[in-house]
């Protein structure tokens, strides 16, 4: 019998051994593979809801500075800071269009390096040249081809569909400077864009380059027409403030020369918001900064914010060209994309004006600036 005890007991623990190593070797591997699947299901949902896209659409040129040849073009200047900005975070897009010319070839080989990817159409055109004269500040004045390519941009499939899935889009006035009886496409185009973004996804850029604009041009293309929605941000400088509100009559009480600060400033920007269906206003003020207009109501509340940033110290005079270009990007990535603070979004973006002020060209690379600035813009 003990014999027999011995003989049950000692096959008891071998089936015992072939049930712990048939579960280690078929239901352990299983939890872990499914375990594996959870975990990368997690993180692609979590890059999915992370990735964001940003189109910007208008002129693609070159500038024509005293000591150079730069590309520029304030939507290919947006376009090139933003992709610096945001690294591998963000698809940064840019829709154009150029010559079938070395100049316009230059043009996407110089976007691509920066990191931009290029929606480039091409037309019988010369790629477009601007004439920049700057004056003893760094103030700059422009003299344009007329017409250039970039006047024949054209509402593609593909770049509707573009525009219609981006986290933003974002246009300026001056691509739509000539209208159809003109025989250019490009005003057309940028209007059918806007027509199809998604909701808070439209940034305005006003760029009013005299003669190159009217108002009903431009009051048209912050409307968006019957189908447009509206704008998530619109960004003028105190110049161009001053001659939307002579427009719209909404400049109220305050005087212009003492309203370019706190209240008074708030309240021209509120009352401008209001005219354009604008959730948000920014108003540059050159060497004094910025503000910054949103509204915050939702079906909750009616509240607004306001903030203001005095600027940075510039050390050298550069050129202007490109700091509104350079301080939209980092307002646009802080803003809309990180979701950040008004005032944060302020500050980053004043900053990496102040360094593009004192470069030549509106497009230095970040890692040249300053560490006291690079290290407020950067978003590393």
């Amino acid at each position: 019998p003990n014999m027999a005890y011995i003989f049950c007991f000692c096959l008891l623990l071998s089936t015992l051994s072939i049930s712990i190593k048939a579960f280690q070797t078929n239901i352990l591997p299983l939890h872990a593979f499914i375990r594996k699947q959870h975990i990368t299901a997690c993180k692609l949902n979590a890059s999915s809801s992370a990735a964001s896209s940003v189109v910007c659409v208008g002129e693609a040129l070159w500038d024509a500075l005293p000591d150079g040849i730069y590309l520029g073009g304030a939507p290919a200047n947006v376009a090139m800071h933003l992709s610096e900005l945001s690294g591998d975070t963000t698809e940064v897009s840019l829709a154009a269009c150029v010559g079938m010319d070395r100049l316009g070839t230059e043009v996407q080989r110089r976007l691509e390096l920066r990191g931009v990817s290029t929606l480039l159409q091409r037309s019988e055109a010369a790629t477009g040249m601007v004439v920049a004269e700057l004056s003893e500040t760094g103030d700059a004045t422009y003299t344009f081809d007329t017409p250039a390519a970039w006047d024949y941009l054209r509402a593609t499939p593909e770049l509707l569909q573009r525009a219609r899935t981006a986290s933003v889009v974002v246009i300026g006035s001056l691509a739509g400077r000539l209208g159809c009886d003109d025989g250019a496409t490009s005003r057309d185009a940028i209007r059918e864009l806007r027509s199809v973004c998604q909701p808070d996804s439209v940034v305005l850029d006003v760029n009013l380059r005299a003669p190159w604009y009217t108002p009903k041009g431009v009051l048209d293309l912050a409307g968006g027409g019957e189908t447009g929605g509206p704008l998530a941000l619109i960004k003028v400088n105190d110049d161009e403030l001053a001659i939307i509100e002579g427009w719209l009559n909404a400049s109220g009480t305050a005087p212009v020369e003492t309203a370019l600060e706190s209240v008074g400033l708030e309240k021209r920007m509120r009352a401008l918001g209001r005219a354009l269906n604008a959730k948000r206003v920014c108003v540059t003020r050159g060497e004094q900064g910025a503000a910054l207009w949103c509204d915050d109501s939702d079906h909750e509340s009616t509240t607004d914010t306001f903030a203001e940033h005095p600027g940075y110290p510039i050390s050298k005079i550069g050129d202007t060209v490109g700091a509104g270009d350079a301080f939209l990007a980092a307002l646009i990535r802080s803003l809309l994309l990180e979701r950040e603070s008004n005032d944060l979004a302020l500050s980053r973006a004043c900053a990496i004006g102040a360094y593009v002020s004192q470069c030549r060209g509106a497009v230095p690379r970040h890692v040249d600036a300053p560490e006291e600035l690079q290290t407020i813009f950067s978003f590393v």
